[in-house]
């Protein structure tokens, strides 16, 4: 449903990189969607508990012991027309939380 929605929405704006900077309350809306589909997997995911409260680099610790090469993961979007790694940050943030975790 929510890839349905975002489909819909290139009928109003290319998906392109000049059109990144645009807004709009449906983009709000599926961004906010997304991340809460992405949290609930995470969780899920991570075996965390639902009720607990968990950010991305908690999800992000885990995920990376158990799938370190998630960062390396690439989407092609609409037949390559964009491709995005979308965990790529991952792996820097991780290699320096781990090397914090050691020092202290």
């Amino acid at each position: 449903m929510l890839e349905k929605k975002l489909m819909t929405t290139f009928n109003y704006v290319e998906l392109s990189t000049s059109n990144f900077s645009t807004f709009s309350n449906e983009y709000a809306l599926l961004i906010q969607s997304i991340g809460a589909e992405l949290d609930s997997f995470f969780k899920l995911y991570c075996s965390f508990d639902f009720n607990e409260r968990k950010n991305i680099s908690h999800y992000a610790n885990v995920i990376l012991d158990n799938e370190p090469d998630i960062v390396n993961i690439e989407l092609n979007i609409l037949s390559k027309q964009l491709s995005i790694k979308p965990f790529e940050s991952w792996s820097l943030n991780h290699r320096k939380r781990k090397k914090l975790r050691r020092t202290l």
